[in-house]
């Protein structure tokens, strides 16, 4: 539709206009359907990138934290410098109506000459932590953060000698060292560093059976927690429980990248209609591909009187819903039954749905469309004008 809709009716003026002026020649017909094909095809894609576009959180287990010491030493080099020398002025030559040769002034010419100088300087390297994740890969992190994490990792301090050669001069030259620490593997002690992630979510685009379509009260509709600097992201919402997000931290950042899961805690007091849950549901479209978000109701000294869950996975989880107890304690055995039953769902399932681009991403290509076009059938007409088709002439 979006085709049709954009180069089909386009692509027809053009030819209107070569029919109503055979002056117009097939190539100059053939560039304004090509441009209008270029540009619809453009927008087509950019606007179905748009639509499908969806975000997905990561997390990974900080396995070792490098602290590295700032060094400096200092850099003997000489540089050097073209510069213009030797510089005169030479005659230049015109030449007459006649064909006689005269000087019509003069010009500069210079030299290109080559000077050395002293360009030493302190090659200065401040320090900075940086963490090692179980995928390999590695991430700078504030040293706020790395002195947090140094110190409850103290125990596993492994110096290492960096056996720099450093020159000193003026005041410059410092040698510095690393220092590693690595996780020993327990829940205590464990950091998750958490990131977003592109991925194609067919479904929010898509008109089709697998969206929800209900109304959504924004008033009661909570966000995701935030992935803030240096990697961190609650995973525990609606209650304060440092035990309860600790153990969030240890399973998402030890099983997340393997099992391909975010699992996210959400507690409402019990006071609060379960509808909360249902209005969740909308408001993220069900939610993320990866995630298990387990919907809790607690009364006021913590003990769960509901349960309920929101995920894509087609796994059987029903026996959740009949755990029993505090909030850690249903937390804790929620994640034993997904440790063990877990199941991911692949949204390539879903490629089958078609998408539209938004009516907005119509609008400014039918807009890129017709600005192009316009410039086209200008320059149409204004040949159209030199050779006279109207009767006038450029040179009357």
């Amino acid at each position: 539709m979006f085709v049709i809709f954009q180069f089909i009716p386009l692509a027809a003026m053009l030819v209107v206009v070569f029919i109503m002026f055979k002056q117009i020649t097939l190539w100059e017909l053939l560039i304004g359907i090509v441009i209008t094909g270029v540009v619809t095809s453009v927008g087509y894609k950019i606007g179905t990138y748009t639509v499908v576009a969806d975000t997905e959180f990561f997390s990974n287990s900080i396995e070792k934290l490098i602290y590295n010491e700032d060094w400096e030493t200092w850099q003997n080099q000489t540089c050097t410098e073209e510069y213009k020398c030797n510089c005169r002025d030479v005659p230049t030559y015109s030449t007459n109506s006649e064909g006689e040769r005269y000087q019509s002034g003069t010009k500069e010419e210079c030299d290109t000459c080559t000077k050395t100088y002293d360009c030493s300087y302190c090659d200065e390297h401040p320090s900075y932590y940086e963490v090692v994740l179980n995928d390999g890969k590695t991430r700078r992190i504030s040293d706020t953060y790395g002195r947090e994490i140094a110190h409850k990792w103290k125990p596993s301090e492994h110096f290492v000698d960096k056996n720099r050669t450093i020159w000193k001069w003026a005041g410059c030259g410092k040698d510095g060292d690393v220092y590693y620490y690595s996780w020993d593997g327990s829940e205590q002690a464990a950091y998750a560093y958490c990131s977003e992630h592109r991925y194609e979510n067919r479904i929010q685009a898509s008109e089709n059976l697998y969206r929800d379509h209900r109304q959504v009260n924004k008033d009661i509709a909570l966000n995701y927690p935030a992935v803030l600097k240096d990697g961190k992201q609650s995973h525990l919402v609606g209650y304060n429980s440092p035990k309860t997000e600790q153990f969030l931290q240890y399973v998402n950042g030890k099983h997340g990248k393997n099992r391909q899961i975010k699992f996210f805690v959400y507690v409402w007091p019990d006071t609060v209609s379960y509808d909360v849950v249902e209005n969740q549901k909308a408001y993220w479209l069900r939610c993320n591909k990866n995630e298990f978000i387990l919907c809790l109701f607690a009364d006021t000294e913590g003990n769960i009187t509901k349960i309920d869950f929101i995920t894509w996975s087609e796994g059987n989880y029903v026996p959740i819903l009949s755990f029993k107890g505090s909030v850690d304690e249903v937390v804790r055995l929620t994640w034993g039954y997904l440790n063990e039953n877990w199941v991911r769902l692949e949204f390539e399932k879903f490629k089958f749905l078609s998408v539209r681009p938004s009516n907005t991403c119509f609008l400014l290509t039918l807009c890129t469309n017709i600005c192009i076009l316009s410039i086209v059938m200008w320059f149409f007409f204004y040949n159209l004008y030199e050779k006279n088709i109207y009767g006038s002439s450029k040179n009357s």
